[in-house]
């Protein structure tokens, strides 16, 4: 039933690109222009990871865009992205939340085209101190998504346990006896709490969501589960990517404080706006669970990378591969893996 995050982050690995060669070429304004049939003025990377790459784009006629290019992956899953997008901006749910409107996709050329939406990714908030507008961006991205989730959960049924623990174990990081305790006594009595399952947006990142000062935004689709997901992992993937803009500047402590309450806003918003009925305590702990899992994710992934580099003969290893490798340093994620154990066991108290 459940993918189990961290078995396929140990496969996705191998996706990445690890030379020059390997990726598409860049964008540039005539390229697109001549796709589109369309003058285009200008078109500035903004933002990539080693999937995509994000533009900005703007016309002759003085509108603007978003163009996002992958490098990996087949023609077809460029194409099933736009659907999801086009989807999503069908769905009833402008009172919470603006999606950007499909403009084009040029799937042979890995790339497609959306509606520019303005406004500032609460990343950035955290890294400009973005105080009272990062809290109230959280909020109505915690509202956002439910409002989500209540259209695509599939079944609401008891936590699946044992595949949770499962792919839990799977993490590469050594765990200690009390550790390991903590872990099946927190899974033992979460069993039997209900969960909802289904279509998890899965990139539901602060870098992705955009806030205007009125309502947030998205500036990419959902991403196609391979089977029924707990929706919960969505609000982990939003708490980690808050708190690792933390890293690796130096940490105030008024920032941390900052986003911690973002975080503790976003989950209240969201369980606020959820029609099920889950006790605060367990719901807490079940996003630390997910949160786990979110972790184990990373820390397989940058194990994987790392052996990739060292193991590749490419002549040269890209620029963004060496990148990406500091995105997230594992000494980082295994303090933190071992930081939410600690929050757990100390729930037991309770």
């Amino acid at each position: 039933m459940m993918t189990g995050w961290v078995k396929e982050a140990t496969s996705r690995w191998q996706q990445v690109p690890v030379s020059e060669g390997s990726m598409s070429r860049p964008l540039d304004a005539a390229q697109l222009g001549q796709w589109l049939d369309r003058s285009v003025t200008s078109c500035q990377l903004w933002k990539s990871n080693w999937r995509n790459r994000i533009y900005r784009v703007t016309f002759s006629d003085g509108a603007h865009a978003v163009a996002k290019q992958n490098w990996v992956g087949e023609a077809n899953e460029l194409k099933q992205e736009f659907h999801a997008l086009r989807e999503l901006a069908e769905l009833p749910i402008d009172d919470v939340m603006r999606t950007p409107r499909p403009i084009a996709c040029l799937s042979e050329h890995r790339t497609y085209l959306m509606e520019f939406v303005a406004g500032t990714s609460l990343d950035v908030l955290v890294r400009q101190d973005g105080g009272t507008r990062l809290i109230d961006g959280c909020r109505l991205a915690g509202r956002a998504l439910a409002t989500l989730h209540q259209f695509w959960i599939q079944d609401v049924r008891a936590l699946p346990a044992d595949e949770l623990l499962e792919d839990l174990n799977r993490i590469p990081l050594e765990f200690s006896r009390v550790e390991r305790r903590t872990l099946d006594a927190t899974i033992n009595q979460l069993r039997g709490q209900v969960v909802p399952l289904g279509q998890p947006f899965l990139d539901y990142k602060p870098a992705n969501v955009i806030y205007d000062g009125y309502r947030v935004a998205l500036i990419d689709p959902p991403e196609q589960a391979l089977e029924m997901e707990i929706m919960l992992w969505d609000l982990a993937v939003f708490g980690r990517g808050l708190r690792h803009q933390l890293f690796p500047s130096r940490i105030w402590p008024g920032r941390q404080r900052l986003v911690t309450e973002a975080v503790d806003q976003f989950e209240q918003a969201y369980l606020a706006a959820s029609p099920l009925a889950i006790p605060p305590r367990n719901f807490r702990r079940l996003v630390d669970l997910m949160g786990l899992q979110r972790l184990g994710q990373l820390i397989a992934l940058q194990t994987g990378k790392s052996f990739r580099v060292r193991s590749s003969r490419a002549s040269r290893v890209s620029g963004y591969m060496k990148q990406m490798l500091c995105y997230a340093p594992l000494p980082i994620l295994r303090q933190q893996v071992r930081r939410l154990i600690r929050r757990l066991d100390a729930s037991q108290a309770f």
